[in-house]
C-alpha cells in the first residue's frame, strides 16, 4: 500500500532523505536497481560523490555533507542513487568507527529535515515507516504542550541511547501507559532511532563486490586507517600509569565510539587537572563520530574553569564512578578515593625509582 506522503513527493526524494527507513528496500527492488558493472557505469557519477561523502564523514567535516531541503528538488534522482551508493559503500567497508561517524550524521541530518515536515508526516514516520504505537493529542501540562503519545515500551525503544536524564521514563509524563510528547521530542525519538538502525546495518561480503567499485573502495580504506592511528597523547601524560576508567575512556575515543556524557566530563577533567594542554585535549576528542570543535572547546575551557564561573571542575571520585557503572578497577586501585590519586601515585614512583 503506498503512504500518504509518496502521493504528494517524489520517492526518489523522500527516501533520499532517509535512506536509513525499512520500507526503502521495497522501493530499490521496483525501480530494478541492480549491484553489477553495469549499474555501477550508469551511476558512476553518483558513486564518485558517494566516494566523496564517506571521505567526508572519515574527516568528520559534516557541514560538507549536510544538504538543505532545495538540494533534493534540484536533483532527487541523483540525490537518492548517491544516497544509496553511500550506505552501500558504507557495509561494504564494514567499519566500526566510519559506521558511528554516518549513525551520526543520519541522526543530526534526519533530525534537521524531519523539523521542516508537516506534522501528518513526522506521526506517519513513525506509525508506518517504524511502526511505533503512536497517537495524535492535544493536551496541555504544566504549560506545556503536547501533540503526540506513545506507548511507553516503544518510547523506551526510541530513547535507547540518549545519555540526558531528561529522557529518562521516570520524567516524562505518562497518560493511560502512554508517553506524552511534543512535536520536537517525537522527532528527537525518530532521529535516535534511526541512528540506532544505521549502526545495526549489515555487511556486504566482499567477493559480491564488482571490480570497479572495490577500486573505489582502496583510497577510502588507506584513509580510515589514517585516521584510525593511534591515539596522540600529549603534553607530559604517561599512558602506562593512567587508572583503568581512564584508560578505558580513552580506547573508547581511539575506536570512534560515542562517550556518554558524565564519560566525557570524568576524561575532560582528569586531564584538564593533570595539566593537559587545551589543544592535545581537544585533539584527543576530535577522534569522537559527533567532533563538533567549536563545542568541544568551550565545553572544554568550562570544565578547565577558563569560561563562566572560572570553577575548574574536580575529577569525579571512585565511588561515583563505580556507581555510574565507568570503574573497572585493577590491582593498583586498593586505598584509591579517584583517578587523580592513582595517577598521582604512578608518577611519585616513578620520580623515586619504584615500579614502572
Amino acid at each position: 500500500m503506498e503512504r500518504f506522503y509518496l502521493r504528494d513527493v517524489s520517492p526518489f526524494i523522500f527516501y533520499a532523505k532517509y535512506p536509513w527507513l525499512g520500507s526503502l528496500r521495497d522501493f530499490v527492488e521496483k525501480v530494478g536497481l541492480g549491484f553489477n558493472e553495469e549499474t555501477l557505469k550508469e551511476h558512476e557519477v553518483e558513486v564518485d560523490e558517494a566516494v566523496n561523502m564517506i571521505s567526508h564523514l572519515i574527516r568528520g567535516r559534516y557541514r560538507e555533507i549536510d544538504e538543505r531541503p532545495s538540494d533534493f528538488l534540484k536533483k532527487p534522482v541523483e540525490e537518492f542513487y548517491k544516497q544509496i551508493f553511500a550506505r552501500i559503500l558504507i557495509s561494504i567497508l564494514d567499519d566500526r568507527y566510519l559506521k558511528e561517524r554516518y549513525a551520526v550524521f543520519i541522526q543530526k541530518r534526519t533530525e534537521r529535515l524531519l523539523m521542516e515536515e508537516d506534522e501528518d508526516v513526522i506521526f506517519s514516520i513513525a506509525k508506518d515507516e517504524i511502526g511505533w504505537n503512536v497517537n495524535k493529542v492535544d493536551l496541555v501540562v504544566g504549560g506545556k504542550v503536547y501533540k503526540f503519545s506513545i506507548d511507553f515500551k516503544d518510547y523506551l525503544d526510541g530513547s535507547s541511547g540518549i545519555d540526558d536524564r531528561f529522557w529518562s521514563l521516570s520524567n516524562r509524563v505518562l497518560k493511560k501507559g502512554s508517553v506524552l510528547l511534543s512535536r520536537r521530542e517525537l522527532v528527537r525519538l525518530i532521529s535516535q532511532k534511526a541512528r540506532n538502525v544505521v549502526r545495526g546495518f549489515t555487511s556486504k561480503k566482499s567477493e559480491e563486490v564488482p571490480y570497479s567499485l572495490k577500486m573505489k573502495l582502496m583510497p577510502l580504506r588507506r584513509l580510515l586507517s589514517s585516521y584510525k592511528r593511534e591515539l596522540k597523547i600529549g603534553g607530559k601524560l604517561v599512558p602506562r600509569f593512567l587508572p583503568p576508567c581512564i584508560r578505558n575512556l580513552l580506547e573508547m575515543l581511539k575506536k570512534g565510539e560515542n562517550i556518554p556524557h558524565f564519560g566525557r566530563f570524568t576524561l575532560t577533567s582528569f586531564l584538564v587537572n593533570i595539566g593537559m594542554e587545551i589543544g592535545d585535549i581537544l585533539e584527543l576528542f576530535s577522534h569522537s563520530p559527533d567532533f563538533d570543535e567549536k563545542i568541544a572547546r568551550y565545553q572544554i575551557e568550562h570544565i578547565a574553569g577558563l569560561r563562566g564561573s572560572g570553577t575548574k571542575y574536580k575529577t569525579p571520585n571512585c565511588e561515583t564512578l563505580k556507581k555510574l557503572g565507568f570503574c573497572s578497577p585493577d590491582e593498583r586501585c586498593k586505598n584509591v578515593k579517584s583517578p587523580i590519586v592513582y595517577y598521582s601515585r604512578m608518577m611519585r614512583r616513578r620520580s623515586f625509582g619504584g615500579r614502572k
